[in-house]
């Protein structure tokens, strides 16, 4: 019994030392951030309450690893009422920040409402599931009904990770996701612009015939879908959130938890 407590007492102070050490990893990242928390972790002593910095701070960049949705549009609260139906009520939000907003979806079970930025609303939001999803389609169409459209991404490059969906009034005009090669869902005809990021790919490795004849006969599949191209995609849509840094404009946003 004595080991048993022993081992439970080292895990809680491994646990402990992780919880320090990530907090000092996202002090040094974001210095002027008010974040506090443990991340999720085990932490002794009282619990302090997350603050989020309001200050006014132009966007910034993501994109790599992450899902988000594009909505054409400036109403923030109608696309809240769809997100709470989404979670089933389970969220609230808080004004934050891009700093501090983005710090908690990188590290927990949050998503972040970016506000009007050239007249669409990104939502960048970890906890969704992949377009192929029926939950996930229904949000986007509810999200295009109260819209002129909304759009999905998707991207991971450690497992081959792209996908897009493309909503308008309701109905799904485009869906595609590609994950370790194999297509959960390829809905409608390319766009042009995928035909043109295809080529471009191609383009870039004309001299590799051996490549560029596996490709063909896989039907482009490989070619397309991997971050960079989903990257454009948006850009030539919507926003590419990988430049979102180039925009100068001092606003804030909204985080929400996603609790189970």
């Amino acid at each position: 019994m004595l080991i048993g407590l022993t081992y439970a007492l080292f895990k809680l102070w491994k646990e402990h030392r992780l919880a320090q050490k990530l907090q000092k990893e996202h002090k040094e990242k974001f210095p002027d951030s008010l974040y506090e928390g443990s991340f999720g972790y085990f932490t002794f002593g009282k619990s302090q309450k997350r603050v989020f910095d309001t200050t006014l701070d132009n966007p910034l960049s993501f994109g790599n690893k992450c899902i988000w949705i594009a909505v054409l549009g400036t109403n923030i609260d109608e696309i809240k009422s769809v997100l709470k139906e989404y979670y089933n009520s389970k969220i609230s939000f808080v004004q934050a920040n891009f700093k501090t907003g983005y710090a908690v979806v990188e590290n927990e079970h949050y998503g972040y409402i970016l506000p009007n930025l050239e007249n669409w609303i990104i939502i960048w939001d970890n906890n969704l599931q992949d377009i192929s999803n029926s939950k996930t389609q229904h949000l986007l169409s509810e999200l295009s009904g109260i819209s002129e459209c909304a759009q999905f991404y998707g991207n991971h490059s450690g497992v081959g990770y792209g996908a897009f969906g493309f909503f308008k009034n309701k109905e799904c005009t485009r869906a595609f996701s590609i994950a370790d090669g194999t297509v959960s869902i390829d809905i409608g005809k390319k766009t042009q612009n995928e035909i043109k990021i295809i080529n471009d790919n191609y383009y870039k490795i004309k001299d590799d015939i051996e490549s560029i004849e596996y490709y063909k006969s896989l039907n482009d599949i490989p070619i397309f879908g991997h971050g960079e191209s989903i990257l454009n995609l948006a850009e030539e849509f919507s926003l590419n959130p990988m430049k979102l840094n180039q925009l100068q404009t001092n606003t804030v946003g909204f985080a929400y938890e996603v609790k189970n």
